[in-house]
């Protein structure tokens, strides 16, 4: 059986339309494009601000060279504290996932150490 997945809107839970595929339960997506040439970029470092009407995430990275610790701001992102609510809860359920995948691979380090 196919479990129900959701994506989280501001307007509620969607849920999204699965793959009818026995091998697969992933939603069926278009293939991803970047017609705006988005860049991705690296972060260590992180600023939140909430504001009345809306969020802005500030990423940094933060580099030490020779004793010198520079903050270099890598990108903002602004949005409506409702979407902002939304991804903190949807970031919260990928939490059990994350701490699963790190066990596996401390186990995985361990298993090669002995």
């Amino acid at each position: 059986m196919f479990a129900e997945q959701l994506r989280y809107t501001p307007y509620g839970d969607v849920p999204l339309k699965m793959a009818k595929t026995k091998t697969s339960a992933a939603p069926a997506l278009p293939s991803a494009t970047n017609p705006d040439n988005i860049k991705s970029v690296y972060c260590n470092n992180m600023e939140v601000a909430i504001g009345t009407m809306d969020t802005r995430l500030t990423f940094n990275e933060v580099q030490i060279d020779q004793g010198k610790i520079t903050v270099e701001r890598r990108a903002h992102v602004v949005m409506s504290n409702t979407h902002f609510q939304v991804m903190v809860k949807m970031l919260v359920e990928q939490l059990p996932k994350l701490k699963g995948q790190l066990e596996l691979v401390e186990t995985a380090l361990a298993e090669k150490g002995k």
